[in-house]
């Protein structure tokens, strides 16, 4: 993102979710790359777009950009499709590959779990961050054929699959998908318990409709005209989302919606994470981006680190002692962190290109490298 001023949240909003949507196939037909380098390129235009009518999501097409390089890669590291025979080589200095062709990925517990493009195919595939073992989940995962893959969500049991308007969710034991959600609005985040799925649409309405099927019930309606790139968590009992500049909680089982803390007026929140007894925040603002904390209970938000140049909606990881999120530098990218509870940022890590989907695992830190191939990173914990 750039250092701009304040401008209408709606356009706003709009660009930084279909930011994330956009995709073309790549010249070398190995399938769908993100390429918000091109996007970015185009901003003026796709700003001038983002406040159509809101229930579509159209997305002006995108010029090819030039391959973008990347930083060495270890050479013990695993390539795209070869399963490795032993454990992850160390990656303390130079990221390693993990899989290339990855539109999203989530980690939950020991598992990584990837939406993978192959030259005919899109899979949801499982990675062990244990044994390294690949295994494809399923396939066809989009009811239409233009549909992007919004969101992933894992728990024990099933992976929830979250497309421009729809929910599939997947049997892990039995490989099989069934739908679960259908809307006529953009879906732009989801969170699974052990009997709900919790969605986050563009009309700014938080959502719940049980596993088991049924009609959904709307829990909560955030308070912008717009939704698209906001975040949902769950924390406790409590469902966790953003809407503009504001951190809202409702109860998982319904009741009064809570506001947490309402940032600046000329804030947009990008993503939050709650951690402990807080929620983090990343936003951005008329004078450039900032991480911020508020109390779970609710509160004034106060500032851990000015955060620069966010280059995602979802880049915003926080472990048990610092957070970390990602900033535009010149033609490239850096990985940035700073103490959770408030310090000075230092830069973990720079390279080329653009860099997206921050994830703090306990092996280390994955991000997508958004080359012609899509590539999944991993830095060993600083």
């Amino acid at each position: 993102m750039h250092n701009v001023r304040h401008l209408p949240t709606c356009n706003l909003l709009a660009f930084l979710a279909d930011r994330r949507r956009v995709v073309e196939r790549d010249r070398l037909g190995l399938g769908r790359a993100i390429v918000p380098g091109a996007v970015r390129a185009l901003l003026p235009l796709v700003l001038l777009a983002a406040c159509a009518e809101p229930r579509a999501v159209a997305i002006a097409p995108v010029p090819s950009a030039a391959p973008l390089e990347i930083a060495p890669i270890d050479a013990g590291a695993s390539r795209a499709d070869a399963a490795p025979s032993a454990p992850p080589p160390s990656c303390a200095r130079t990221p390693c590959l993990v899989a290339s062709n990855v539109e999203l990925y989530t980690i939950a517990r020991r598992e990584l779990f990837m939406v993978r493009e192959y030259a005919a195919r899109t899979a949801l595939v499982r990675h062990g961050l244990d044994d390294g073992i690949d295994a494809e989940l399923v396939t066809d995962l989009r009811p239409a054929l233009n549909d992007s893959i919004v969101a992933l969500e894992v728990d024990a049991d099933s992976v929830a699959i979250a497309t421009s308007f729809d929910v599939l969710l997947v049997d892990r034991a039995r490989k099989a998908s069934v739908p679960l959600f259908h809307d006529s609005w953009a879906i732009t985040d989801v969170a699974l318990d052990p009997t709900s799925l919790f969605v986050l649409t563009r009309d700014c309405a938080v959502k719940k409709v049980a596993r088991a099927g049924g009609s959904p019930i709307v829990l909560a309606r955030g308070t912008g005209k717009s939704c698209m790139g906001l975040s949902l968590r769950l924390d406790g009992d409590d469902v966790l989302f953003s809407s503009e500049h504001t951190i809202s909680a409702v109860p998982r089982a319904g009741g009064a919606v809570r506001t947490l803390a309402t940032l600046q007026p000329d804030s947009t929140i990008l993503d939050i994470v709650p951690n402990g007894a807080f929620v983090y925040a990343l936003a951005m603002t008329s004078r450039g981006s900032v991480l911020v904390r508020v109390p779970r209970s609710g509160g004034r938000a106060t500032d851990v680190a000015p955060a620069g140049m966010a280059t995602s909606t979802h880049a915003l990881a926080v472990d048990e002692q610092r957070a970390f999120w990602l900033e535009i530098r010149g033609p490239g990218y850096a990985l940035m962190s700073a103490p959770k509870d408030g310090g000075e940022p230092i830069v973990v890590r720079r390279g080329a290109g653009s860099i997206s989907s921050l994830t703090s695992a306990p092996d280390g830190l994955y991000f997508l490298v958004h080359t012609p191939r899509n590539d999944l990173m991993r830095l060993d914990n600083p």
